[in-house]
This record gives structure tokens, C-alpha cells and sequence, in this order.
């Protein structure tokens, strides 16, 4: 199961990092924001994309999202750090902490986020 992620989510030797297409400024209310699902993105690559009701400007977008994962994740937010795209939708977030215990959390919380839906979402041609 855990191998199904590897695209997504990946190990380093300081715990582990995990891709993510942000979505900023998400319309307060509505049913998707805040509801994580995984897409496809360039080069027919995927990433976790999070819609978040907070706009794109000075960094409040990445703070809502840190704050969001470390909280359906379970873990401190001081734990949890953006290693690339501060401007840009796709980032990637690293998670401190035991590599193993992480990459195991991480991969069901995705089984999880993927059950939820019927498959994977596609973000090519979606108006």
C-alpha cells in the first residue's frame, strides 16, 4: 500500500516529504475547502491537493496549509516546514521526525484521503 505513494510522498534522513498542489483563496462554505484529494499534475506525475480559503499573500496560504496537514496528521505544526514553492502552487512539505513511523502515517492518511473519492482527480481541462 505504502508503495502506491511513491510519487507523492518520499523518505529523507530527517523524516519525510510529501508533494503538494495548493489551492489558495477556496471559497469559505464550500464543500471542498479543506478536503484533500489527490491529483494528477504535469508529466503525469500526482500530488495532494489542498484547497485552503486563504489567500495567496504573504505566506498566509502556506501557513493554512502546514497548519491544516499537522493537524489531520496528528502532529506539531513545528514539525512540519515548506523546502520548495513558497510561490508556487506546487510545493513540497517536509515532515520531521523517524522515517519509517512517518512514511507509514503519511501513506494511510493518502489511502484514507483516496478512499474518500472515486479515484484520482484529474486537474487537466477541470473549468
Amino acid at each position: 500500500m505504502a508503495d502506491d505513494f511513491r510519487d507523492i510522498l518520499s523518505s529523507s534522513d530527517t523524516g519525510v516529504r510529501l508533494s503538494i498542489k495548493a489551492r489558495a483563496g477556496a471559497r469559505p462554505g464550500k464543500s471542498e475547502e479543506r478536503t484533500p484529494k489527490i491529483v494528477q499534475v504535469a508529466d503525469g506525475k500526482r500530488a495532494l491537493e489542498i484547497a485552503i480559503a486563504a489567500p495567496a499573500r504573504d505566506g498566509r496560504a502556506n501557513q493554512a496549509i502546514l497548519a491544516l496537514l499537522a493537524g489531520e496528521l496528528r502532529l506539531k505544526r513545528a514539525d512540519l516546514s515548506l523546502k520548495a514553492g513558497t510561490a508556487n502552487r506546487l510545493k513540497l512539505i517536509e515532515i520531521t521526525g523517524n522515517p519509517q513511523v512517518l512514511y507509514a502515517k503519511v501513506a494511510a492518511w493518502l489511502a484514507g484521503c483516496g478512499s474518500k473519492r472515486s479515484g484520482v482527480h484529474s486537474t487537466k481541462n477541470s473549468r
